[in-house]
């Protein structure tokens, strides 16, 4: 580039244009090839086995996550906390894991926080059936589900299995 001393202006020549869009072009190319480099890295996800068996493809490795809400969102009745004719005093939530397509029944963690985290504690759960749509958790101590309600109590859960075979 030069100065245009008479009118103090820039003067942009072709030159130095081609050169500023090598330079872009580069950049972009780079920018494409790093991208492209994160997507094929492995991760580090790892699953020994599952309650299927054996672990499977590694490619085919999902870990999923969400919640069962005490309101019925994220459960498969859609009503959130039952009470078990099973277990007489118990609460319990049958959680839908379906949006994760599971092909095999994956390894699976389920915790209680109620949404007034503060002021309330909801009873732990026990890990009762297990299918590559849903699970079902029950509240160990004898419980009504008014009270899982009215404490707001949600399933936080983690599901770990394979999508593919």
């Amino acid at each position: 580039s030069g100065i245009n001393a008479e009118y103090g202006e820039s003067v942009v020549t072709f030159v130095d244009l081609a050169s500023s869009l090598r330079f872009k072009y580069k950049m972009l190319l780079l920018l494409a090839l790093f991208s492209s480099l994160l997507t094929l890295t492995r991760s580090d996800l790892k699953i020994a086995n599952t309650p299927s068996g054996p672990g499977g493809v590694p490619h085919c490795a999902r870990t999923c996550a969400g919640v069962g809400f005490w309101n019925g969102t994220g459960t498969r009745s859609g009503d959130g906390w039952e009470n078990s004719s099973e277990f007489p005093g118990k609460a319990y939530m049958q959680v839908k894991i379906e949006q994760c397509d599971f092909v095999s029944l994956p390894v699976f963690t389920a915790n209680v926080r109620s949404e007034h985290s503060a002021r309330s504690l909801c009873s732990p759960v026990v890990q009762r059936s297990l299918f590559t749509s849903h699970f079902l958790v029950y509240a160990s101590e004898d419980i009504t589900v008014a009270t899982m309600e009215s404490k707001q109590c949600d399933v936080h859960w983690t599901a770990f299995g394979y999508i593919c075979s």
